[in-house]
């Protein structure tokens, strides 16, 4: 999350073009954040917030598993509400899932509530039913060496 997903999203958020820095890490994003403020066309308060909510998010990330998964949540809800940085028809969205059943369902929701997509793009698009799909991310994932391969494969 803090080394890979943050700062692509917050970096082309602020850098649309894709122009220059290609490498982040947690340690110096919100320095490399900082450095855009100083950019034509940039907005200041946007670069805050995003400095804001990377922060937030590391320090919700620290303690125990349980409330850092359970405070995190909380965070995403506030960062998919997504209107404060979309810009030029690009939107980002971060969602945690505990279970592979969750992350499932969860894709199989967006495909279904989805007027361009629907189950049979899902069906297509995973190489497999809704109901093979559900069965695949069940309990049994945990003990099936394949199953989570072929779980991983899917989300890939």
């Amino acid at each position: 999350m803090t080394y890979v997903y943050l700062p692509t999203a917050f970096i082309g958020v602020v850098n649309p073009d894709g122009s220059g820095d290609r490498y982040y890490t947690e340690d110096d994003l919100g320095e490399l954040l900082e450095s855009y403020k100083s950019e034509k066309n940039i907005d200041v308060n946007l670069v805050d917030r995003l400095i804001g909510m990377c922060d937030e998010a590391i320090q919700l990330s620290q303690g125990n598993e349980r409330d850092a998964v359970n405070s995190l949540k909380n965070w995403t809800d506030e960062f998919n509400k997504g209107e404060w940085f979309k810009k030029d028809y690009t939107g980002y969205t971060f969602n945690i899932f505990q279970t592979p059943l969750e992350a499932a369902q969860y894709i199989i929701k967006i495909y279904e509530e989805e007027e361009n997509l629907g189950l049979d793009s899902l069906e297509d698009d995973i190489g497999i039913s809704k109901k093979e799909f559900i069965r695949l991310s069940g309990d049994e994932i945990y003990r099936n060496e394949f199953m989570r391969r072929k779980f991983a494969d899917i989300l890939m």
